[in-house]
């Protein structure tokens, strides 16, 4: 399907409606926040997902563990899924608190950082994610196959929302708090220069809780001019409209803020750059008419700020899903970029799909 073209590309996506990656309907369990990816060298993938207990909240559950399966061909044959062990051993000891891998990366040294969110399931809302946690850091020297110990990230509660690695360092964008909804919820960039072993903060960025509604998720990404743009989720009944800054010294200050429009709304944000393009997955909303909202979607831009009407890539025919993450991959073929998302396969329960977004000169 094609999405977008410039001077230079038509950018395409497929397969249409997704490609089944991570099948929880037979044992009526479920997959939603932890759709974390990284790339540790040429073709070479890890994908992590959920896999937890699909009847509290009907399946918008955090009560489980992470699993991952890997690709050494770029994505052209996966291994058997196997099931993160300091997830696992968390949720094997019933101590109340699980670990869900939201992001990753690949190094600069060849190692794989996952960033994990630990959830205290002891909330009166069940067991969904929240109190959040002081996260940890968890690290592969072998592709995958053994792991090390977990390290705090940093010294407080919070939430890691993206990650990437430009010119040797890990950026981290994380978020202050002990859950969205009962914390001040300052944005922070953390970053690492010695491969994921330890992280600084290294600014706080202008996205502020207001009187009536407050800020989550998040998503940043480095432009073709070296600057970086983070976009943040302002919660409230106006989902068309979100807020970015801009660094242009590395992510040390921030400036240039402003507000752009998705026509039709996002939530769980996404951001990659792809070949001179910008592209913005997430879900279509979480509030208003239900028909219009909870679709897995994705926009196009030629600047990061101004967008297209936006493309389905999945309708929604259940519960809540689209919870998803985004993969630069480099391979025999050049490179493309990989889309993972849940989507609801009765109520909230969800399973993993796979998109390619491929570009073709013209």
């Amino acid at each position: 399907m094609k999405l977008y073209e410039n001077k230079r590309f038509i950018y395409e996506i497929g397969p249409e409606g997704g490609e089944l990656f991570a099948d929880h309907s037979a044992q009526r369990r479920t997959g939603h926040q932890g759709q974390a990816m990284a790339s540790w060298g040429p073709g070479r993938i890890i994908c992590f997902f959920p896999n937890c207990n699909g009847v509290p909240l009907d399946g918008h559950s955090g009560d489980g563990w992470m699993e991952y399966r890997r690709s050494f061909d770029g994505g052209d044959t996966w291994d058997d899924a196997r099931p993160l062990p300091y997830s696992k051993t968390l949720d094997d000891l019933q101590t109340g608190t699980t670990a869900m891998c939201e992001k990753a990366v690949g190094a600069p040294n060849g190692d794989i950082v996952a960033f994990m969110l630990l959830c205290e399931l002891t909330d009166s809302n069940g067991a969904a994610w929240e109190p959040f946690g002081v996260p940890t850091v968890i690290r592969s020297h072998d592709g995958g196959d053994t792991w090390t110990a977990a390290k705090k990230l940093c010294d407080f509660r919070g939430r890691v929302y993206d990650a990437h690695v430009y010119d040797g360092r890990i950026y981290v964008l994380i978020q202050k708090g002990g859950s969205p909804s009962k914390s001040v919820g300052e944005y922070y960039m953390l970053v690492s220069s010695d491969n994921g072993e330890s992280f600084s903060v290294l600014s706080q960025l202008p996205f502020y809780r207001s009187e009536d509604s407050y800020r989550f998720y998040g998503t940043f990404e480095r432009r073709e001019d070296g600057s970086i743009i983070a976009y943040t989720y302002l919660k409230g009944e106006d989902e068309y409209h979100q807020d970015y800054a801009v660094s242009r010294d590395g992510g040390v200050t921030w400036g240039e803020n402003g507000t752009a429009y998705f026509a039709k709304r996002i939530r769980n944000m996404q951001l990659v750059r792809y070949k001179n393009a910008f592209f913005m997955f997430g879900r279509s909303g979480h509030y208003g008419e239900e028909a219009k909202s909870g679709h897995i979607i994705v926009y196009c831009s030629g600047d990061g700020v101004t967008w297209d009407d936006g493309t389905y890539l999945k309708l929604r025919t259940a519960g809540h899903g689209a919870y998803s993450n985004t993969l630069l991959v480099s391979d025999r073929r050049g490179e493309r970029v990989l889309f993972q998302s849940s989507h609801a396969y009765d109520r909230n329960r969800t399973n993993s799909y796979h998109w390619w977004l491929t570009a073709k000169e013209k």
